[in-house]
């Protein structure tokens, strides 16, 4: 621990000091007591952080300089250790694919990849991510009031957000895929690699039509069962 030479003798921190301001915060004091247990508090918390400071300044100092070699080990140690995460993600979100009779199918990684997903879907084809993009902004836009709780009700922030959303390349969210659903009509069910709460359901306030599945972040696009020519032309409308 670093000398407290500034500090006098009855502040000097240790378990005792401690253990006697936390009894003390426990009981009922007069005010002109209380003030000097406060100013007490205060000098121990600013021993504290000096000490933390102290402990960081040591750190980023030449002390803590690991070699080239050193550096370049700990990088493909992480670089691994994502491997495997990733590896074992797949391997988990195929298993829970096969257990509900789905398939993966890649997608473009351009940031637009929940779009091309719910497209892919609906029409076949993942080159309606655009529209259905603009469609889910739309959406959103005319209804602003049931949307501006996520923002805590800053106008200024829910239109950043809409307006960012709208361009492409910009990754779809929970607020995008619940005006999905609401748009078209349909359940959206999102399989993940989460080892908790790993299947999520949008269900639509209008009448479902078809089903439509995707999987987490940019993992594949899942396939199970496309809607038919009427259904479509009725997302369409």
């Amino acid at each position: 621990m670093p000398a407290q030479a500034n500090l006098p003798p009855e502040f000097v921190l240790n378990t005792a000091v401690e253990q006697d301001i936390a009894a003390r915060l426990n009981r009922v004091l007069p005010p002109d007591k209380f003030v000097h247990l406060i100013s007490r508090v205060a000098t121990v918390m600013k021993a504290r952080l000096a000490e933390a400071r102290t402990s960081i300044a040591e750190m980023k100092s030449s002390s803590f300089n690991p070699s080239e070699a050193a550096a370049t080990k700990i990088q493909s140690a992480w670089r691994a250790h994502k491997t495997r995460c990733v590896v074992s993600g797949l391997r988990l979100l195929n298993q829970r694919l096969d257990a509900h009779g789905l398939r993966s199918e890649e997608s473009v990684g351009d940031g637009n990849c929940l779009f091309r997903s719910i497209s892919n879907q609906l029409f076949g084809t993942q080159d309606w991510h655009g529209h259905i993009r603009a469609r889910a902004c739309e959406w959103i836009d005319q209804r602003r009031e049931s949307y501006m709780p996520f923002f805590d009700g800053r106008s200024q922030d829910f239109t950043r957000w809409l307006n960012r959303m709208k361009r492409s390349r910009v990754w779809g969210n929970e607020l995008t895929l619940r005006a999905i659903a609401d748009v078209y009509g349909i359940t959206i069910h999102v399989v993940q690699s989460t080892s908790e709460n790993w299947h999520v359901i949008y269900e639509p306030e209008l009448a479902k039509i078809p089903k439509a599945y995707v999987s987490h972040k940019h993992l594949p696009n899942l396939s199970w069962k496309r809607a038919s020519r009427e259904e479509l032309q009725l997302c369409l409308k």
